[in-house]
């Protein structure tokens, strides 16, 4: 089988700094690939991005409960 890839979303990331262009693609080796714009890649397999996941999860969390006590002061 021939190497595969295939793009699964493409987003514009809000930051401080300005808009970042972010793609996310899957490959046949079993991975998957966030491009930043042009200047950073990042390719993982399953196991590594699921902990990313995770830890983004966690992160959203705790900004979650940040933003709900500044709000009920």
């Amino acid at each position: 089988m021939a190497y595969q890839n295939k793009n699964l979303d493409s987003i514009i990331l809000e930051t401080e700094s300005g808009s970042i262009h972010t793609v996310i693609k899957v490959d046949s080796l079993g991975c998957a690939t966030i491009l930043f714009g042009n200047e950073f890649t990042l390719r993982l397999p399953l196991e590594e991005l699921t902990a990313l996941v995770i830890a983004l999860e966690d992160t959203v969390s705790e900004l979650e409960e940040i933003q709900d006590y500044s709000f009920s002061k």
